[in-house]
């Protein structure tokens, strides 16, 4: 059940356990599409009902929080539409020997958007996110900024108040980065990975990728040396956990380099056990970067906020 990617958000100390969150979450289940419903979101089990029956928080003995958010939509091709709109003016055209104008096109369109919404497949998928209310961050196992956002919208909605934060570093990360690439000098508990992405400073200038590369290359030096900056960087934590680190402080290409040592134990255990490997790594890595980039707001605690349930 491992993450390959971390979102990351802030989480000011607040006040809720497992069996709140669970119950605020029930009102907000992911439910089945009706016929004119095109996109829906909502909170499904983040695990088997094997190991967590139908709860919707997954949580032992004082660890993260575990959710889950669902997405379903309806899978309407645009070429599908087009074809039958286009089908549908050609018909009024010759029969009324007129031209169909925008509003009638728009009016068109929504009707046969209408008509084909019951027969349209359906689409689901899932995005698990945890709250480490201890450590003070929300963790959401996507790569794209606009699905953890909502994310945290539907937590928000489900308790009323959720003062999760986007992560602000107090410097540029892409500066430094370069520095990093520069001069090889990185934070002792983090070391270069192979891969990098580097572009030039202008918002139309060229981009470089390399995999399965030295970081400290005369190759690599080269384009630094060129003007390029670094916006993605291969890192290894205490050769522990193998990522990429954007600009943005997103990680991707999640890697644990440890595993689990469950053996011949139930489901329950074993994804009790992949759980804490995974909290208390990505914890040692959030650890590791708010060391590094000093995120603001500042990481003392905030006075426990009661969220509604």
């Amino acid at each position: 059940m491992y993450f390959r990617n971390l979102t990351i958000f802030r989480l000011p100390a607040i006040a809720i356990d497992a069996n709140a969150l669970n119950d605020a979450l029930s009102k907000h289940r992911l439910r089945e599409l009706g016929p004119i419903d095109v996109r829906l979101a909502g909170f499904l089990p983040p695990c088997s009902s094997e190991v967590n029956g139908d709860q919707l928080v997954y949580s032992t003995a004082g660890s993260p929080m575990l959710v889950c958010m669902g997405i379903a939509e309806k899978i309407l091709p645009a070429a599908v539409i087009n074809e039958a709109l286009s089908k549908k003016v050609r018909e009024i055209a010759q029969r009324d020997q007129r031209k169909v104008g925008a509003k009638e096109r728009k009016r068109i369109k929504d009707e046969i958007l209408t008509d084909l919404l019951p027969r349209a497949f359906t689409r689901q998928k899932t995005i698990r996110a945890y709250l480490d209310t201890s450590a003070g961050f929300l963790v959401v196992d996507t790569g794209s900024r606009k699905q953890a956002e909502l994310v945290v919208t539907k937590l928000r909605e489900a308790l009323g108040s959720f003062p999760a934060i986007p992560l602000e570093p107090e410097e540029s990360t892409r500066a430094l980065f370069t520095h990093w690439m520069n001069t090889g000098e990185h934070p002792g508990d983090i070391q270069f990975g192979d891969e990098c992405e580097l572009r030039e400073p202008s918002e139309a200038g060229g981009k470089w990728v390399g995999r399965k590369v030295d970081l400290q290359s005369d190759e690599v030096r080269e384009h630094l040396r060129s003007g390029m900056q670094a916006v993605n960087i291969g890192l290894v934590l205490d050769e522990c956990m193998g990522f990429t680190l954007s600009e943005d402080l997103t990680v991707r290409k999640l890697k644990l380099l440890v595993e689990s040592e469950v053996d011949g134990q139930t489901n329950a255990d074993v994804f009790a056990s992949e759980f804490a490997v995974l909290t208390l790594q990505t914890r040692n890595l959030l650890e590791a970067m708010d060391r590094t980039f000093r995120f603001t707001p500042a990481a003392q605690p905030l006075p426990a906020q009661k969220l509604a349930a």
